[in-house]
Order: structure tokens, then C-alpha cells, then sequence
């Protein structure tokens, strides 16, 4: 029997096996790619492991891990940066400091169980990250949506006065009044209860 005369089912079967073998070796690139970035990383390589943190993200977006890990070597190579004369704060495309928390927001969203506390037990490749306001203001702001235990009670308990704002809306103060009542202060100085 010559092989260009395969019945319709064994070409068929032929043709699956053959995407089959294509398709896996490159869905198992993503996380081979994060792991060689790890080991770099692991190494002091903080460069090579950006690269190759960045190529497991191209492709799997999804990728928790990576996203953990690029925010860790993101903050390694640009740690000290902000300190410059030509540093902008609003340049959000540039400024690393909130490339690395939208790297962490993303991982916590994608898995918080799993990502918070590799986050929380990070002593150095976040260690600078750390150390900033904003990322303290972040950390507070991901336990309440993630609903930690006893922790909306604590970060609510820190402060009376939120502001709140819906997109496309103007912010409103919000005041936790000494009887446990929400007040919301409009526009005119006016307050009403709020819930």
C-alpha cells in the first residue's frame, strides 16, 4: 500500500495526530518560558528573566505566575528610577511602579488564592514595590475586593472620610459617622444618608 493511498480515516486520524503534535510542544512553551525565567531570575539574570517572563505572557496571557514574575523583575530593573529629574508620574505607559501593580492586579485577579501570599512572602523581588505608598494603598485596596478575612473592617475602621466615584460620574465624599451611619456629602455641602 503506498502512502498516498491512506483510507479516509486513517488520514484523518493521521492528520489529528499530526495537530495534536504540533499544537502541544507550543502550548507548553508558556509555562517553559516562565520556568527558564524563574531559574534566571533565580540567578541574579533579572534581564534574561524580564524577556523571558515577557515572552510566557505573549504567549499565555493568563499566566499568573509570569505576570507575578515580570512585576518582580520590572521592579528590579527600575527600582530608583522615579528618583530622576526626567522620571514623569503620569507617564502610566512608562512609569514602572504601576506596570508592576497592574501586573499584580491581573495575577491576584486571575488567581488571588494562589498569587497574595507569593506576593506577601516576596522579600526581594518586590521589596522596592513595597516600600512605596502606592503600592500600600494597593495592597489595602485588593483585600477588600478579594474580601480578605477581617480586613474591610480594619481598612474601613482607618479612615471616616472615601471617596467614591463611578465612571463617567464626579466623586462623592463618603463619611462613616460615629453612629455607623454612611453620609454622602453632595454637591451643594448638603448630606444625606447614604446606606
Amino acid at each position: 500500500m503506498r502512502p498516498t493511498s491512506l483510507s479516509k480515516t486513517a488520514r484523518g486520524s493521521l492528520l489529528m495526530m499530526l495537530c495534536l503534535g504540533i499544537s502541544q510542544p507550543a502550548l507548553a512553551k508558556a509555562p517553559e518560558a516562565n520556568a527558564q525565567g524563574f531559574a534566571a531570575y533565580g540567578k541574579g539574570d533579572y534581564k534574561k528573566a524580564h524577556a523571558l517572563f515577557e515572552k510566557a505572557l505573549q504567549q499565555d496571557p493568563s499566566n499568573a505566575y509570569a505576570r507575578l514574575n515580570r512585576a518582580r523583575t520590572t521592579t528590579l530593573l527600575n527600582q530608583g528610577k522615579e528618583d530622576a529629574d526626567d522620571f514623569d508620574d503620569c507617564a502610566y505607559e512608562s512609569n514602572w511602579i504601576y506596570l508592576a501593580l497592574a501586573d499584580l492586579s491581573k495575577a491576584v485577579e486571575l488567581d488571588a488564592k494562589a498569587i497574595l501570599p507569593k506576593i506577601d512572602d516576596d522579600a526581594l523581588g518586590l521589596k522596592a514595590l513595597k516600600a512605596r505608598d502606592e503600592y500600600k494603598k494597593w495592597r489595602q485596596a485588593i483585600s477588600v475586593l478579594v474580601e480578605e478575612k477581617g480586613i474591610r473592617e480594619k481598612v474601613l475602621g482607618t479612615t471616616s472620610d472615601w471617596w467614591f466615584l463611578r465612571p463617567g460620574q464626579l466623586p462623592k465624599n463618603i463619611t462613616l459617622a460615629a453612629d455607623k451611619r454612611v453620609v454622602e456629602t453632595l454637591q451643594d455641602m448638603t448630606e444625606r444618608t447614604a446606606g
